[in-house]
């Protein structure tokens, strides 16, 4: 069985590809899967240099509701780029 990090990682890579390909010419790599696949994350790299795409998974796997899965990542790696920002700033 493959780790759901694995699929987080590729869709984080997929992302990436796509959204330097804005300024760079990039060809995404594409991959199917015919794993059963219970959620799709797109976020920004203000989540994925903050969180790991394990931590994303299993902060998402908590929730029924995919507004409350987006706030308790968007809050979680908010609070952790505030640790950062106290740590830098002091």
């Amino acid at each position: 069985m493959t780790s759901t990090s694995s699929y987080f990682s590729l869709t984080h890579s997929l992302a990436h590809s796509l959204a330097h390909s804005l300024t760079h010419s990039l060809t995404p790599l594409l991959v199917a899967t015919n794993q059963p696949t219970r959620y799709v994350i797109i976020a920004s790299d203000g989540v994925w240099e903050f969180l790991t795409s394990q931590a994303v998974a299993d902060l998402v796997a908590k929730f029924e509701d995919p507004l409350d899965a987006c706030r308790a990542v968007v809050t979680e790696s908010y609070e952790l780029w505030l640790q950062v920002l106290t740590y830098v700033t002091h």
